[in-house]
């Protein structure tokens, strides 16, 4: 039935057009229509919103030994808090991070907060919101 629309085709070009036309008709994509990207998408790619899993999370405690790995800029001592310790991005995911391990490390609530100003400006909080 394909000799009208490929008369002197061989056997691989046959087969990739049934293929094609085959995928075609079962994709469940095919009536999606991509979206359109905005301006900011083409500079900042947008990372995955998944929050850090649970067994990445006790990697990063064990290997930091739950404690803040801050380090003064001047002083050069890490902070190695154990109070409050939370999982940090380096790169934060709002510039582009990731969740690979790599990029996380443990940093107690006042340095996260603090370095979360620093990178991103003073901001309100939640807790703040409320009161």
């Amino acid at each position: 039935a394909l000799g009208h629309a490929l008369p002197e085709a061989d056997l691989a070009t046959i087969t990739a057009h049934v293929y094609a036309e085959y995928w075609k008709r079962k994709n469940p994509q095919r009536d999606v229509k991509p979206k359109k990207q905005s301006a900011t998408a083409a500079v900042s790619p947008r990372t995955s919103a998944k929050p850090i899993d649970v067994r990445t999370k006790r990697l990063i405690f064990r290997r930091d030994d739950g404690r803040c790995q801050y380090t003064d800029s001047l002083s050069k001592r890490k902070c190695l808090s154990t109070h409050r310790v939370q999982v940090d991005h380096i790169q934060p995911k709002a510039l582009g991070g990731t969740n690979d391990t790599w990029n996380l490390r443990c940093l107690c609530r006042a340095h996260n907060a603090h370095r979360a100003e620093k990178t991103f400006g003073w901001r309100r909080t939640p807790a703040e919101i409320r009161t």
